[in-house]
């Protein structure tokens, strides 16, 4: 599957004020940008549009009428928002902040729209302004992995990405060394259903379960279909696996849903969780997620993972 992070420096151009939990923010602007820039019949629903199968905006936003796939009956979105993970609400006139966008598949060659979804973005503003209902700001660059490919200052892109073909094969070899321990962090908050209800605890088995249904159904989705692995086995296996220590929280979050015109919870899991057992052949899953993020509403920025071997 191929994948790609872009990583976007932008400047405010007034006094800003953003939410502590920023991922909606960028998420909710993002979506009207990026139809604003794509969309050729703005006055039609993507269900009923004609160009519904030929239209960046519901292969993004809109899998279901689009022309992503659909594993286990639910939809999956090219892309992740990496929003900034401080807490921090105000901003001043020229300040800077940071974002992410990651893109998986064919979304990649859609970067320059994603681009001028963002330099839109800016123009309208995002959260509260000082000179106005939103604080604008610029995009001043963005790279990957380091190398710069867009020029905010004169509009341009200055080098092609280098997207990465995602796979098992192509990950680190330092993610395979011997481990009987691991600790699993969660830079923002992480959603899991179990037993359709969202999850206050996280037993090793479940996130590998969640793991392995965010890989599958992104690879089905975007890639050359499910990895060749013993689904079953994995998760019997990690139940052996056991929580040597946690310190899990629940964090609230809320945000406005334009489309459904109403305040819609967002919260999750955060903190840190130590797991002992045999964990080896579980170590590729977590790198997976550490790249690829798990649960849901990652669109959102949620679901962000770092880990530790012990």
């Amino acid at each position: 599957m191929l994948y790609g992070r872009y990583d976007f420096r932008a400047i405010f151009k007034e006094n800003a004020v953003l939410p502590e939990f920023k991922g909606s923010t960028f998420r909710g602007g993002f979506g009207w940008a990026l139809k604003s820039v794509s969309c050729s019949m703005t006055t039609r629903e993507c269900g009923s549009c004609l160009l519904r199968t030929r239209c960046l905006y519901p292969t993004m936003f809109e899998p279901q009428s689009g022309m992503s796939p659909e594993l286990h009956g639910t939809a999956q979105h090219p892309y992740c928002i990496s929003p900034p993970l401080d807490r921090k609400r105000h901003y001043e006139r020229g300040e800077a902040f940071d974002f992410s966008l990651l893109l998986f598949g064919q979304a990649n060659h859609y970067l320059p729209y994603f681009i001028y979804a963002f330099e839109k973005m800016g123009q309208s503003g995002i959260g509260r302004g000082e000179e106005g209902p939103r604080a604008r700001y610029v995009i001043q660059q963005m790279k990957m992995d380091g190398r710069a490919l867009y020029d905010g200052r004169d509009g341009r892109m200055t080098a092609e990405p280098i997207v990465r073909d995602l796979n098992f094969e192509s990950l680190p070899d330092t993610v395979l060394t011997d481990a009987h321990g691991v600790e699993v962090s969660w830079a923002t908050p992480l959603r899991i259903k179990r037993d359709n209800r969202l999850a206050g605890d996280l037993p090793f088995h479940v996130l590998i379960r969640s793991l392995l249904r965010r890989m599958s159904g992104l690879f089905s989705s975007f890639g050359n279909g499910e990895p060749d692995l013993d689904y079953r086995g994995l998760v019997d296996r990690a139940e052996a696996v056991t929580i040597q220590h946690s310190r899990l929280a629940w964090l609230e979050n809320k945000r406005f849903s334009s489309r459904q015109d109403q305040e819609m919870l967002l919260g999750g899991l955060t903190g840190y969780c130590s797991y002992k057992g045999r964990i080896k052949e579980f170590l590729p899953l977590l790198e997976m997620g550490r790249i690829l993020r798990v649960g849901k509403q990652t669109t959102f920025g949620l679901g962000q993972m770092e880990y530790r071997v012990n």
